[in-house]
């Protein structure tokens, strides 16, 4: 119970920062920005 929650936090972690590094990328201006940070 314990490990799968914390590999679930991990992949939300990386999840997060992979969304980050493609909005600086590609610069993306957008109203659903704040929809991409929700998940």
């Amino acid at each position: 119970m314990l490990s799968f929650s914390v590999s679930a936090i991990v992949r939300m972690r990386i999840g997060c920062f992979l969304k980050i590094i493609y909005l600086q990328k590609y610069n993306v201006k957008n109203k659903n920005i704040t929809y991409l940070f929700l998940f």
